[in-house]
């Protein structure tokens, strides 16, 4: 597969390139490393106090054949796109591999935009399409299925060139 993908710059994001690529998969929400409450991830940037809560988790295959076999398949169209982009990305923050399911789990990640609300914006969803904000982590459905949408966005941070997968909605099937 050859992709030739053009590139836009996010208006007044700095140097945020975007690709018109969007994902889409079924997996589960890992225990792991995950900060999808209204807390989020508070010590991300804890040298700015003015920055945006970030809030991220990582996504994973099901435990059963069928997932497996589908994220094999995210996991080649993955690697397509990063072998597609002009210059080498450093994919350690979004892509790795779980060890429990020896398939690839994707790290997504999300911030509310400037003057917006948590509450009004956060991109999850339960069962029947209303938007839920867990108050802690066993709030979060973690071992449910989830649709989850993103995109991928390659991103210059500190001299360096990273692959960032921003969430889009997460919801649960």
């Amino acid at each position: 597969m050859h992709l030739n993908l053009p590139q836009t710059t996010v208006p007044e994001a700095g140097n945020i390139k975007t690709s018109p690529v969007l994902f889409e998969v079924i997996g589960q929400i890992a225990v792991d490393d995950c900060y999808l409450t209204k807390f989020g991830d508070e010590c991300l940037f804890p040298e700015n106090e003015e920055s945006l809560t970030a809030y991220s988790c990582w996504i994973k295959a099901r435990p059963d054949k069928v997932s497996l076999l589908h994220w094999q398949n995210v996991m080649c169209g993955l690697e397509a796109i990063i072998v597609a982009i002009p210059t080498p990305m450093d994919t350690v923050h979004t892509i790795c591999m779980d060890p429990e399911t020896n398939s690839v789990k994707i790290q997504v990640g999300w911030c509310p935009s400037a003057g917006q609300s948590v509450e009004d914006t956060f991109p999850l969803y339960d069962n029947s399409g209303e938007r839920c904000v867990p108050s802690s982590d066993t709030k979060v459905p973690f071992e449910t299925p989830v649709h989850v949408l993103f995109h991928l966005e390659c991103i210059r941070f500190q001299g360096g060139d990273y692959l960032y997968a921003r969430l889009l909605g997460i919801r649960e099937v």
